[in-house]
């Protein structure tokens, strides 16, 4: 599975509005560029300003059925070794989906992205909530049972924790 994404700086384009999450350092040249979108709309459209493809390494049980017509992140981490979190995501996906889906978080899988290159992944989901705050919520609210909680802190010792990392969050719009 692979997914397209066009951006646009023009904040009424396209059928998502896009947010920047920083969530560590900004990276040098990165950031800027992340900072500029504004808008997106799965596939390649005309009137995109950057068209990204997000190569599918390992899909979760229910990535044939992503919805991407409501709320989507877009995740992106830095790893030294990118081989080993697709082996883990393979290991895990079936339990951390099922656990995901159940508070509403509905884990597509880890991608690839050629435009921030090859250290980098980045990880989709879908939400059933219709905004960002009652994500945050819910997921501030789920206690994790104890596999899951192994699942999420052996995922993060794969990660470059201190490098940069970013969240794109797309809550659709009506075309401007």
């Amino acid at each position: 599975m692979d997914i397209v994404l066009s951006f646009s700086a023009d904040p009424a384009w396209g059928t998502h509005a896009v947010a920047l999450e920083r969530r560590t350092v900004p990276h040098p040249d990165l950031d800027l560029v992340l900072a500029q979108f504004r808008s997106a709309a799965f596939g390649a459209v005309d009137g995109a300003d950057v068209v990204w493809s997000f190569g599918n390494v390992v899909a979760s049980p229910i990535a044939d059925r992503f919805d991407p017509t409501g709320l989507v992140e877009i995740g992106s981490y830095m790893a030294d070794d990118t081989d080993a979190v697709f082996a883990f995501d393979r290991a895990v996906s079936e339990r951390y989906t099922e656990f995901c889906s159940s508070i509403g978080e509905h884990y597509v899988g880890t991608f690839t992205c050629e435009h921030l290159g090859p250290e980098w992944i980045t990880e989709i989901a879908w939400f059933d909530a219709t905004n960002f705050e009652q994500v945050d919520a819910a997921l501030g609210a789920a206690e994790p049972p104890e596999d899951v909680a192994r699942i999420l802190e052996e995922c993060r010792a794969l990660q470059r924790r201190d490098d940069p990392r970013y969240g794109l969050l797309l809550t659709p719009h009506a075309a401007g």
